[in-house]
């Protein structure tokens, strides 16, 4: 089919000159623009912004910002409205041409702010609103973060440390080689400190040693050098990387050894970083990298050289190379894509798997990481699949709920062989234990889409709230939410179980995602409970969350890493939650003085008189629960009708109408006050958390 036969004839087109900048025509790569594009920076597209290179379409009077309604807009605008209204169409802007967003990286459903806007976001827009759990929804002004909740967050401590942070100048040194910023032997520590604890996350049990790899592998384990030589030197690093990359993009054909630094850079974000790097637009390059060298037919090779029997021969140990490379891209991209809402461009397919033979775990490096590169795409494949469940309507909520379950239930099945590996293995056992973290944090984005889902499509319908939905008599919301927070927590427990300051920080920026994800959503949660009149998670919750805040605040290498970002997020949404309770407590002491001083009034009153009350005919016959209670007017809001405590015990499969014991504050209040013997402060920080 040839290309615009169905394009609309009112349609401007662009011209074949313009369809691609200049620095992208002369290296024969895609040219893309950015998803978000802000008026007050300079038009780049993707492959010039990564390298920090003048773009063509800087001076380019062909692409229109200010005045203009684009095609981004009119995506944007088109997702702000709820589900069953259709929005307006949008008409093209006069211009010579108009930029479309590409499919693969569209605006996610039911986002009613696209992602140019979160520099307006604020920490309290996490937070629900009074009636509506979970955080906004279709609100003017608004911002539902639940769409998006793992970018949503990221942007929201990006956007928080730009506002208060102080620019930093770049150096006007211009370096020409790695040599001239740090010594032989400062190379050597920073390589072997790389290889040891950054290699096995991508795992490889090798990189070829070359200029390039070597100053994307020194730049980013200059975290662990001394804060003022990191200060020194790494912007340094960092300026000759940009440098290094522009000139190899532009001269240089695709290379296996520039898509293995685009997907280092991608995986760990440089902390010298000024200006937040996009770690998804460097992914993109890499699969265009890819494609130009044909490495996504690579494990039809691999499969191709085995039915011939030609596993000794050079030809197929390179051909398992560039399998391995490419289950590699595919697996950073949805990994780093984890909660953003974003298609994937890569697919996994079953030849991914066959091309690299796995068998039973044995004392081989090599063989460990294959495994966890096969488990890991797994798991990916099945975050992936429930990301795309979704909700038609209220009258599919059987098959919706029978679907998410059927999802869990393989999220189990791969849990099983993965959970012990961490005790058995002998190379990478702490990657093993981060790797059942990263199951459980796809759990919990699954049931958090989930109840999302419920949430967008219920809320309102005949006049009920969603959270009253029922599978076979049982809450639906009540089962999910005790599993994503039973998940959150054994998040954080994993994550606070190891204190290996050098293992920890050398974790990827996705798995810190999550974690920053699983304490917002525990946070949050409590909120909610406390709406609902339920009883707050409690106070080894509360001490897991502030433990939390401790380590990333001990593991940040500076104040423009992410760590210290996602602490000082959190760090406010603590605040706010002690401020609530503390108005809650004062409320709560309020009302039982004057309950009691009702009840001493009406003690008194009937110690005066000795005549029996007598009814009037409207509550003659009635009890006295009948004759206190009235109708609500018709037209009068609807409010939020949480089930009842027997109904949310129903949730539990115990059928019981019993006071839950874990559900009730004064037990756990007398609990504390009776553990004499250890005397544990659950409230205190152990240090300062800012």
């Amino acid at each position: 089919m040839k290309r615009g036969s169905n394009s609309d004839d009112s349609t401007p087109k662009r011209r074949k000159a313009s369809q691609a900048c200049t620095v992208c025509r002369k290296s024969k790569t895609r040219c893309e623009l950015p998803d978000a594009i802000v008026s007050n920076e300079k038009l780049r597209c993707h492959r010039c912004k990564i390298l920090n290179v003048e773009c063509s379409f800087e001076s380019s009077n062909i692409i229109h910002l200010s005045g203009s309604t684009s095609t981004v807009v009119a995506a944007n605008t088109s997702v702000s409205q709820p589900q069953d209204t259709q929005p307006k169409p949008v008409q093209p802007a006069p211009t010579p041409t108009t930029y479309t967003l590409p499919s693969p990286y569209e605006v996610p459903r039911q986002y009613p702010h696209s992602i140019n806007c979160a520099k307006d976001l604020i920490v309290e827009d996490l937070l629900p609103c009074p009636f509506v759990p979970w955080g906004n929804m279709f609100i003017p002004g608004g911002f539902d973060w639940t769409a998006a909740p793992v970018l949503s967050i990221h942007e929201l401590s990006t956007n928080t440390w730009l506002n208060g942070r102080v620019k930093k100048v770049r150096p006007n040194v211009r370096d020409e080689r790695l040599a001239d910023i740090i010594s032989s032997s400062q190379i050597t520590r920073l390589l072997d400190i790389f290889d040891t604890q950054y290699l096995p996350w991508l795992c490889q049990v090798r990189i070829p040693r070359t200029d390039l790899l070597d100053l994307v592998c020194c730049t980013i384990a200059s975290r662990h050098l001394d804060p003022l030589t990191q200060e020194m030197l790494t912007p340094r690093m960092l300026m000759l990387t940009e440098h290094t990359l522009q000139r190899r993009m532009a001269t240089e054909a695709p290379s296996l050894e520039f898509i293995q630094a685009l997907i280092i850079l991608a995986f760990w974000t440089p902390i010298a970083n000024d200006d937040g790097a996009d770690s998804y637009a460097r992914i993109k390059a890499a699969i265009e990298q890819s494609k130009l060298l044909g490495l996504d037919k690579a494990p039809e090779q691999v499969l191709q050289l085995r039915r011939l029997c030609l596993e000794s021969s050079e030809d197929f140990a390179r051909a398992v190379e560039r399998s391995r490379m490419c289950s590699i891209i595919s697996t950073v991209e949805a990994v780093q894509n984890l909660g953003t809402g974003k298609d994937l461009v890569t697919k996994r397919s079953l030849q991914h798997y066959k091309a690299i033979e796995l068998s039973a775990l044995s004392n081989a490096l090599e063989r460990e990481r294959d495994l966890r590169l096969s488990l890991v795409g797994q798991l990916m494949d099945l975050a992936d699949a429930g990301r795309k469940i979704v909700l038609e309507g209220p009258h599919t909520i059987e098959p919706f709920y029978e679907q998410v379950q059927s999802l869990l239930v393989r999220m189990d099945f791969l849990y099983t062989p993965l959970a012990p590996l961490h005790v058995v293995s002998t190379y990478d056992s702490f990657n093993f234990h981060m790797l059942v973290l990263q199951h459980h944090g796809c759990r919990l984005l699954t049931t958090h889409h989930a109840l999302r889902e419920l949430r967008v499509v219920l809320q309102g319908h005949k006049n009920q709230t969603w959270i009253r939905a029922k599978y076979h008599g049982t809450f639906i919301v009540s089962l999910l939410g005790r599993d994503s927070i039973k998940t959150a927590q054994s998040m954080l427990m994993i994550f606070l179980t190891h204190r290996n300051e050098k293992q920890l920080v050398a974790c990827p920026d996705s798995l810190f995602n999550l974690v920053a994800f699983a304490t917002t959503f525990l946070i949050v949660s409590n909120f909610s409970m406390q709406q609902m009149n339920c009883a707050p998670l409690g106070a080894a919750c509360d001490k897991l969350i502030s433990m939390t805040v401790e380590v990333l605040s001990m593991l940040a290498s500076g104040p423009d890493h992410v760590l210290a970002k996602y602490a000082h997020v959190i760090s406010r949404l603590i605040s706010v939650w002690d401020r609530r309770q503390e108005s809650a407590n004062l409320q709560k002491g309020s009302s039982e003085t004057n309950g009691e001083q009702q009840e001493a009034l009406a003690r008194n009153a009937i110690d005066a008189t000795d005549c029996p009350s007598t009814d009037t005919p409207e509550t003659a016959g009635t009890t006295d629960s009948e004759a206190t209670t009235s109708a609500p007017p018709e037209d009068a809001p609807m409010t939020f009708d949480a089930p009842s405590h027997e109904e949310w015990m129903e949730g539990n499969g115990s059928g019981s109408t019993q006071p839950d014991i874990f559900m009730d504050p004064s037990f756990w209040a007398s609990f504390m006050d009776n553990m004499s013997t250890t005397n544990v402060d659950w409230t205190a920080t152990n240090g300062s958390m800012f």
